[in-house]
Order: C-alpha cells, then structure tokens, then sequence
C-alpha cells in the first residue's frame, strides 16, 4: 500500500509505503509506520509503534522458528498438538 491503511481490528499488506494503524498490522517491507497492540513485519524502515513488534522477537530472545510462525500469522492457531519445542517456546 502506499499512503494510509486504518481498520479496527487487523491490517494485511504487502510492501507498506506509509502508516498502518489498528489493532494488530501485518506487512512486507514496512517504509514508515505501524501503530497497533502488535506490529508484525519483514522489514522495518521507520517506526513501529505497539506492544509487541515481531520484527524485535529476536532480539528479546524468541526462536526463529516462533518469529516464522508470527510472520505467518500462525497458521492453524488453535489445533496444534504437538511439542512446544516445536513452535519455538
């Protein structure tokens, strides 16, 4: 998207040349700004604002393999019966 992408509840996108704004954004390579609770990106080149920021996971000690999950938007959530090991916790 380029310019403003605003929804009360999620925002999908792909390159975002801009500002999401809502509860949860999710998008590509983000060139300006995501506010939200959670803010979940390729790539940052400006300002995420929320609580948790995906593209931070790393750093604060999150697998990869979660980080994946989180960037997929967590694919079948809620029928997982496996090992947590397996999604990184």
């Amino acid at each position: 998207i380029a310019g403003a992408q605003l929804a009360p509840l999620v925002n999908v996108a792909g390159d975002v040349d801009g500002v999401q704004v809502g509860l949860v954004n999710i998008g590509g390579h983000v060139r300006g700004m995501q506010i939200g609770l959670v803010n979940v990106a390729e790539e940052v080149d400006g300002v995420p604002i929320g609580f948790v920021n995906v593209t931070e996971l790393p750093q604060l000690g999150f697998s990869d393999r979660f980080v994946q999950l989180c960037q997929a938007v967590f694919p079948d959530a809620g029928s997982y019966m496996g090992a947590k090991a397996n999604i990184g916790l």
